[in-house]
């Protein structure tokens, strides 16, 4: 075989599996529900030591926030998360 036969059965062989991965990264990612995912940011005080915790915030609720170019929380470096004036 020529070398410009082999490179050519080469690129083939690529663009095939790059479509098989592409295509199973596809398959996969249908399996998932972003409504049902959430987060959970939490606080510790360093002087006393409390944990704070915001749970279940919505990972739709930060990103339709984030869309419109708001954010639910803000960090402070003496406060850590702190919400942002919205209501969960």
């Amino acid at each position: 075989m020529k070398r410009d036969n082999i490179e050519t059965i080469l690129w083939i062989f690529c663009i095939i599996v790059m479509i098989g991965l592409t295509l199973n990264y596809l398959n996969d990612s249908f399996k998932y529900d972003c409504s049902k995912c959430s987060v959970t940011l939490t606080n510790t005080i360093s002087i006393s030591k409390n944990i704070y915790f915001y749970e279940n915030i919505s990972i739709i609720k930060l990103i339709e926030a984030y869309k419109i170019g708001e954010c639910l929380f803000v960090w402070s470096p003496t406060e850590g998360y702190v919400i942002n004036g919205y209501k969960l």
